[in-house]
């Protein structure tokens, strides 16, 4: 759930409720509504072949590669171009060592079941929504990337500004 104080329960109600500001519990490291713009908009690739474990041990493929904030020009001066949504090259960038790679994790639904692993990826901001049952989050698949919102109950994951 959103900056929750606690892991994630399905149908326990322990999200953060701010309506300004940023996260202060569980996704405070997490990227901004606006970071997130910076990252799309230094462009993404969608990565259909490399392989990564989920906590149970189980491959899967499928993931976006984003540019590292060191090397996206005007990153900490906010100054960045900025797009919410974007088409993915299909790939991996030739110079792997200025990106970092988010798998396509999927989300946790109710009864803590993963939906769309390996094929979507749901990844929390620390930005609430202008309401409090709503935050802003990354989400992307093979043909798209985009900002986004989604209910703060919802199983997304929390990750950090790199």
């Amino acid at each position: 759930m959103w900056d929750a104080t606690a892991e994630y329960d399905s149908g326990v109600t322990n999200y953060n409720t701010i309506t300004s500001g940023v996260a202060t519990n569980g996704c405070k490291f997490c990227p901004t509504s606006a970071q997130i713009t910076m990252y799309i908009g230094a462009g993404t690739y969608w990565d259909s072949t490399t392989s990564w474990k989920d906590a149970s041990g189980t491959a899967h493929t499928g993931g976006l590669w984003l540019k590292k904030k060191a090397y996206i020009s005007g990153f900490d001066a906010g100054t960045a171009t900025k797009v919410t949504s974007a088409t993915p090259t299909v790939g991996i960038p030739s110079n792997t060592s200025q990106y970092f790679f988010l798998p396509a994790l999927g989300y946790l639904g109710y009864m803590s079941i993963a939906y769309y692993v390996g094929s979507y990826g749901y990844y929390w901001s620390s930005t609430p929504y202008s309401n409090a049952s709503a935050a802003y989050s990354l989400y992307f698949r093979s043909s798209t990337v985009f900002l986004n919102s989604n209910g703060r109950d919802g199983g997304l994951c929390a990750w950090l500004v790199q």
